[in-house]
């Protein structure tokens, strides 16, 4: 046998004994690849359900999913944001000065299960969240 050869048949000899540990290997991938990507679809369920299905997929509004410590206590808060809104969710985070330029529109028909609200968000109507803040808002409810 020449050296080349030798060396052919050691590489042939590893494919073919390993090959039973890369089937084991290969089904687990499959499967953490099947798992990964039902989860990322009922990430992007949860953020969509925030807004009337009209507006899914289409138009300015950026939708985001329920925060991962919110969904992990079982808690619904998805919303979809329109730009002005988009500014005002930047502002809030660095918690730095906001005053909107337009009027701004953002859904969250899921729910929001985790709000702190100054004012009386069971008083059957309209009412001012963070009612004293630069990010105070009129939250509308609506009919489940």
């Amino acid at each position: 046998m020449t050296h080349n050869s030798f060396i052919l048949a050691i590489a042939i000899a590893l494919v073919t004994t390993s090959s039973g540990c890369g089937k084991k290997e290969a089904d687990e991938a499959a499967a953490a690849a099947e798992a990964a990507a039902a989860a990322r679809e009922a990430r992007i369920a949860d953020a969509l359900s925030a807004a009337y299905p009209g507006l899914a997929g289409s138009g300015p509004y950026t939708c985001m999913r329920t925060p991962p410590h919110m969904a992990e206590a079982g808690i619904k808060a998805p919303m979809c944001m329109d730009v002005v809104w988009m500014e005002w969710a930047h502002a809030w985070e660095k918690r730095e000065p906001f005053t909107a330029r337009a009027v701004g529109v953002s859904y969250m028909l899921a729910g929001d299960g985790g709000a702190s609200n100054s004012t009386d968000p069971h008083n059957g109507g309209p009412y001012v969240m963070w009612k004293g803040t630069p990010y105070a808002h009129v939250m509308v409810p609506v009919a489940d």
